[in-house]
């Protein structure tokens, strides 16, 4: 169900997602607007001098009126530029067709009122009337400043004429917004005004609340679990490894976005060592609908490894690695606790849902096992079309058929565990990673090596995965794997073909390589003898659960028709300020 929903919502997002450009660029589209501006007066036979101080102090009320709006929380001043740069542009553009194709000679720009219907989309979701009164009078203004500098005076005649143009047009186009809202409310069969309220907080200042406010009305509480290794040499705690039913997202900081570096930092300020965060069978059901309750799964997990003893790990049995019609798994036979990792030698794997967890949880208590630690190695686009009742059933079998023979074979070898990393500050520069490291694990039974580079990002291209595989297998290891760990912090935060970036698809490719080859070295430096701990805590959670992801599938899938809405609306918007200028003038 969800790979549609992504789908969608990657396809808009990408679109109608952009990073304001710098402020020297703006500075300079916005002079060459003024320069388009004085050519469009000098064809009506007016003077650029004589308006464009009009122009300017519009503009000025405008950014003073928007400095207590939501837009101005963060970069308010590149989003004022380009905001202004849009409405701007948009009506030199539309004044000059009306120069050119109905000779108007009027001494100011026609279509300039009807920007107030941008703004008014912009500020009707705030319910600030201050905000919304502000912005009518500092478009207004422009009109009227523009006649006292032509005419060194106020021409009564042709100031009321002016006036019923621009108090008409600006309560239209406000009625014209609030239509928009109307329409958007029967589209979407919820309240836009409220959503829009929502994304804006989100976007522009960074504040899920209004968005979270929202799904916890659609959010599923569920019972959730984290589970844990904890690496233990010589009596001191060496590391950790961590999977959750919990899963990354929705997007930006909203939910439980930000899951992997809140539970992993915290974690390493906590116990002073390295922590490695794995993704599981889990999918965008599983989001949580609050970054507040993350605090809750912190502190439980700090607590539950504070206090509680554990299952303690000594030894392990032999890795095997399973390869079936392209699926894959890694069997590392932990005893007590089996750590699979699945993964796919072609076609590429993403979100699995829990319930191919909780059937290998059900099956591996035959065998006397206390818990089992599942890895989805999230390592490889997957194509378009899936079939996920095939893939559950695929790995199903592997696990079981893996499960049997492994509890066949007696043999058990001391366990063997190194954890390196390797920490470049360059690499938070790179748009397909979610932090400044890379991470790897080498776990040895007998004479075979498994080595495990852990990619901290949202899934990865194909030839890249293959790329790493084949230089860490130069080092003489025979099982070799890449993982990423579905970290979507990065999500809605960039802006390219996709809502994200795949590790490997940026200019850094060879920079990541590097450093992955340092974290393997790490790891099989540190590759000794040692202990784990098992735990397990079990959470209940508000989860976005499937109500909520059929609002953002709503969302996704309307908003072509939302956008349709809006242009519509807007050139009626430009028709407005037309057609009373024919009935007064």
């Amino acid at each position: 169900m969800y790979g549609n929903i992504e789908k969608a919502i990657s396809k808009y997002y990408s679109k109608f997602l952009f990073k304001t450009p710098k402020h020297t660029i703006l500075l300079l589209i916005y002079f060459l607007e003024i320069l388009l501006y004085s050519l469009i007066l000098f064809t009506r036979n007016y003077t650029f001098l004589a308006s464009f101080p009009a122009m300017f102090i519009s503009h000025l009320l405008l950014y003073l009126v928007l400095r207590g709006t939501i837009i101005a929380k963060i970069n308010y001043h590149r989003r004022f530029l380009t905001l202004i740069i849009f409405i701007t542009g948009l009506s030199l553009f539309i004044d000059m067709l009306l120069t050119v194709i109905f000779n108007i000679k009027t001494p100011f720009l026609i279509s300039y009122i009807a920007s107030s219907f941008i703004l008014y989309i912009l500020l009707i979701p705030e319910n600030n009337v201050k905000a919304l009164f502000g912005a009518s009078l500092a478009i207004i203004a422009y009109y009227i400043t523009s006649l006292m500098f032509l005419y060194g005076y106020l021409n009564l005649t042709m100031l009321s004429k002016t006036l019923i143009l621009v108090f008409s047009s600006s309560l239209l186009c406000f009625f014209l917004a609030k239509a928009h809202y109307w329409s958007t409310n029967i589209v979407l069969k919820t309240n836009s005004i409220l959503l829009a309220r929502s994304f804006l907080e989100l976007w522009f200042a960074h504040n899920p609340s209004y968005f979270e406010r929202i799904l916890k009305k659609f959010s599923e509480t569920k019972s959730l679990w984290v589970k844990a290794y904890t690496i233990v040499k010589e009596g001191m705690l060496k590391g950790i490894i961590l999977t959750s039913l919990i899963h990354s997202g929705p997007f930006r900081n909203a939910g439980s976005s930000k899951y992997i570096s809140v539970l992993r930092n915290a974690l390493e300020r906590e116990f002073k060592v390295p922590t490695i965060i794995l993704h599981t069978t889990t999918t965008h059901v599983n989001d949580l609908t609050s970054s507040i309750e993350l605090e809750h799964v912190k502190n439980k997990v700090i607590k539950k490894i504070k206090e509680d003893a554990g299952v303690k790990i000594e030894s392990i049995g032999l890795i095997t690695c399973n390869v079936a019609d392209g699926y894959g798994i890694f069997h590392i036979p932990f005893e007590h606790a089996p750590m699979f990792i699945l993964f796919k030698s072609s076609n590429g794997i993403d979100d699995l849902p829990e319930t191919l967890s909780r059937k290998i949880e059900s099956y591996i208590s035959k065998f006397g096992l206390k818990d089992v630690f599942i890895v989805e190695a999230h390592n490889s686009i997957p194509n378009e079309l899936r079939f996920m009742e095939q893939e559950i059933e695929m790995f199903n079998k592997l696990i079981y058929s893996s499960i049997n023979d492994n509890s066949r074979l007696l043999r058990k070898y001391p366990l063997e565990i190194g954890i390196g990393e390797a920490v470049d500050n360059n690499l938070l520069e790179c748009p397909d990673l979610c932090s400044n490291k890379i991470q790897a694990l080498a776990i040895k039974s007998g004479e075979k090596i498994l080595a495990l580079a852990i990619v901290d990002g949202n899934n990865a291209l194909e030839n890249f995965r293959k790329e790493v595989i084949s230089k860490i297998k130069e080092l003489g290891i025979e099982y070799v794997e890449l993982i990423t760990t579905d970290n979507h912090e990065r999500t809605g935060m960039i802006t390219g073909k996709h809502v994200y970036v795949p590790v490997g698809a940026s200019p850094c490719r060879k920079h990541i390589i590097a450093n992955t080859m340092l974290a393997i070295k790490n790891a099989l430096s540190d590759l000794s003898k040692g202990s784990l701990y098992f735990y397990r805590i079990d959470l209940n959670l508000k989860t976005l659960g499937s109500k909520g992801l059929s609002l953002l599938n709503k969302i996704a899938y309307n908003i072509g028709k939302i956008v349709c809405l809006f242009l519509i609306q807007k050139f009626i918007a430009y028709i407005i300020p037309l057609l009373i200028i024919a009935l007064i003038y």
